[in-house]
């Protein structure tokens, strides 16, 4: 026979009998509901507080003695078999008590249960008198075992203000200064329940349900064992989970991104501390896999976290998190970011929340060499209003990214629904999260300002039996088109050099503009003033000219020693600062002297020349700059490649995306952006896991590809949903 919270508040008022004779004789006693429900579990439980007065019992309702006979004596049950069984199964779920007493309830309540199922065929017949005596001294032994419970909470009464001069402190024991656990953490043990604790922010996953509220559950078991399914738009993960009290999880399974399959080892480390209201979390993953660039993918966050509550009907919850990844050797996978939040919780209804994120970022992609550049750039804020009815909840929320039309990748907002379905019988416990979102993507116009529907569906399946929990995921998410649309590609070979010729490829389609090209170069005496000393070129004409600076670039500018103090992990290093520093127009005049000492080609090459000005992140922003000064949108952008970090250029064309990566293109349909990024790493055999965009303004912000989304809910973590989660309540 099933029984959750409902049926549990209809029988529970009920019960208010005396628990013996003299308590019956003297018509004073204490109600059994308070000791099941605790200190703070029973307003959660019981929506109405069982009240009784002093209430005097007939003699009539005694046990009967035999008549000398040797007779038993008759059995007259205190608590009908409903209320019975509806008082053990509340025990069964009461923290306040032990886990053996919890299963002693449980035990007891499965056995009445089980007599009244079988006396349903036959309704005269009663349960036998054993099962009475049995359920009744479980009930008394756990309502003796509530007199300690009872007696913390008088201690935690508000007491007397004493006179002036009396010390507070006299007579204070141990045992009353503990009556408060404000120290818990899950390295070795589950906190112990406290006031201080908020019940929407339970350090052990799955105990709280979708509601912020702690699950019904027999979610002590400190092993769980589940599997996990988890898809988007560009590809899919499973992966099986072992999670010892959400302190230690390792994982096991395979991933691809619509290719071959990358198999995966994980280890994930997550201790948290806290402290009165203040909660602090360290979040540590790594994982090894097989047919990626890298073989580790680590990622590694702190959390601070406080609570606070206002008076009954307001709590106010702040935090912070604070991390990033890092993948070797090809560091495919590396940033650095920080979330922090603020929430208002209004009844245990209504709950409005604001989070922006930042990242590590440098101002322009010349910059990027050097870490010294580095500083924390506005990425989004996230705000929202949930509203939460009982097993129901309903955000609305809006992300914003974009300020204006030249900063920010994208806005994207809509609702947000969960519901929690709880199962409960002798067979089988268990919680299954329901959610579901619907909203819509917009993209910035230097982007192709393009809207995508989102959809993301999801279900946890939570399971608890007496040896392990299990807690299964499935879920989907579409954020953006995910399509990938077939490039048109023009990379240069040895036969067909194109703009690599140099302007004697022979081929006057690409020689005749180089040519031209070198000469106005040399006869600029800026940058600037050469971008701009272009007419009217058509979209086809400015990509052979910007094509053939960054093949000529790459050749003769490129600074070989940087790059390698770059993929060495010397950071630090003179060089790396030096095409750091470097400008547009530095690059320029680099060119300038070049062209001027190859034409002449007397003598040795000076010094100034030998060592390069730049990387792939300076040649694709000059070259961006030339295409911007005569009339196309363009930005750089990071991708990855087998050997490591790099970044190109893209232009929006009036009828086509193209990305120019030194003197080859790739070319999609108009405000594809997305689509040709993914054909990108497809075709280069290394995915793109998220990019730093850089606009006519310098950056513009992170963009997290649907490869990059699917990687770190696979293997990584996510800042900001774990900010939500676990320190702001936001479901």
């Amino acid at each position: 026979m099933k029984f959750n919270s409902r049926e549990i508040n209809e029988a529970a008022p009920k019960v208010n009998a005396p628990r013996n004779r003299e308590e019956k004789r003297s018509g004073k006693f204490r109600k059994f509901e308070r000791a099941v429900a605790g200190v703070a579990v029973s307003a959660f439980l019981f929506a109405v507080p069982l009240v009784s007065g002093n209430a005097n019992a007939d003699d009539g309702s005694k046990s009967k003695a035999g008549n000398n006979s040797g007779e038993a004596a008759e059995i007259v049950p205190l608590y009908s078999d409903e209320e019975a069984e509806a008082l053990l199964r509340a025990a069964a779920k009461n923290p306040n008590y032990t886990a053996e007493k919890r299963e002693e309830a449980l035990n007891a309540a499965n056995e009445l249960a089980a007599k009244r199922r079988a006396t349903k065929e036959n309704p005269e017949k009663k349960v036998d008198d054993d099962t009475i005596r049995e359920t009744e001294a479980v009930l008394t032994s756990l309502d003796n075992f509530s007199e300690q419970i009872e007696s913390i909470e008088q201690e935690k009464a508000p007491k007397e203000k004493p006179a002036a001069g009396v010390n507070e402190n006299v007579g204070v024991g141990a045992e009353e200064l503990d009556k408060d656990k404000i120290v818990r953490h899950n390295v070795v043990f589950p906190p112990a329940p406290s006031s201080y604790n908020d019940p929407a922010l339970n350090p052990f996953r799955g105990a709280v349900d979708l509601g912020g509220n702690p699950r019904t559950l027999k979610m002590d078991n400190p092993v769980d064992l589940g599997i996990n399914f988890l898809a988007n738009e560009a590809g899919s993960s499973v992966f099986g989970a072992f999670m010892y009290r959400n302190l230690l999880r390792l994982d096991l399974g395979a991933l691809s991104f619509r290719g071959p399959l990358a198999p995966f080892g994980r280890v994930m480390l997550r201790p948290e501390l806290n402290v009165w209201r203040v909660k602090g979390v360290y979040y540590g993953s790594a994982a090894f896999m097989g047919n990626m660039p890298s073989w580790v993918y680590s990622s590694h966050s702190v959390g601070l976290g406080y609570s606070q509550p206002m008076g009954e009907n307001f709590r106010l919850r702040m935090g912070g998190i604070f991390g990033g990844a890092l993948s070797y050797p090809t560091y495919d996978d590396t940033y650095v970011n920080f979330s922090v939040g603020l929430s208002a919780e209004i009844a245990k209804t209504l709950l409005l929340y604001g989070v922006p994120t930042f990242y590590f970022a440098a101002d322009d992609p010349i910059k990027t060499a050097y870490i010294g550049y580095y500083e924390p750039k506005f990425q989004d804020v996230e705000v929202g209003a949930q509203v939460m009815l009982d097993q129901y909840t309903i955000r609305a929320f809006a992300d914003i990214g974009l300020v204006g039309d030249t900063y920010g990748i994208y806005n994207r907002y809509g609702f947000r629904g969960t519901r929690t379905v709880s199962v409960r019988d002798n067979v089988i416990d268990a919680d299954i999260d329901i959610w579901l979102s619907l909203g819509m993507t917009h993209w910035s116009q230097q982007l192709g300002g393009r809207m995508d529907p989102v959809i993301m569906v999801g279900m946890n399946v939570i399971l608890a039996n007496e040896r392990f929990n299990s807690t299964n995921t499935a879920e989907y998410s579409h954020l953006q088109d995910g399509s990938i649309e077939f490039a048109e590609t023009s990379i240069p070979d040895a036969e067909h050099p194109g703009p690599y010729g140099f302007g004697r490829s022979g081929d006057p389609y690409y020689d005749v503009p180089i040519n031209e090209m070198k000469r106005r170069m040399l006869d600029s005496s800026t940058f600037e003033e050469f971008s701009n000393s272009y007419g009217n070129l058509s979209d086809e004409q400015v990509l052979i000219r910007a094509r053939f600076l960054g093949a000529f670039m790459q050749q003769v500018a490129y600074a070989n020693d940087a790059y390698e103090s770059m993929t060495n992990g010397n950071i630090f290093d003179s060089e790396i600062e030096r095409i750091a520093g470097a400008t547009n127009e530095n690059i320029f005049q680099y060119l300038q002297e070049y062209i001027g000492w190859y034409q002449s080609n007397s003598g040795p090459m000076p010094e100034s020349l030998q060592n390069g000005i730049a990387v792939c992140a300076g040649i694709h922003w000059l070259m961006a700059e030339f295409m911007r000064a005569n009339g196309m949108n363009a930005i750089v952008m990071g991708v990855n490649t087998p050997d490591g970090m790099h970044m190109i250029t893209a232009g929006q064309l009036s009828d086509r995306t193209v990305l120019l990566d030194y003197g080859n293109t790739y070319e999609t349909p108009d405000g594809t952006l997305d689509q040709a990024l993914r054909f990108y790493g497809q075709n280069n055999g290394a995915h793109t896991y998220q990019s730093p965009f850089f606009g006519a303004d310098g950056y513009m912000g992170y963009y997290l590809t649907s490869e990059g989304r699917l990687l770190h809910r696979t293997v990584g973590l996510d800042n900001p949903d774990l900010l939500k989660k676990d320190f702001l309540g936001v479901r």
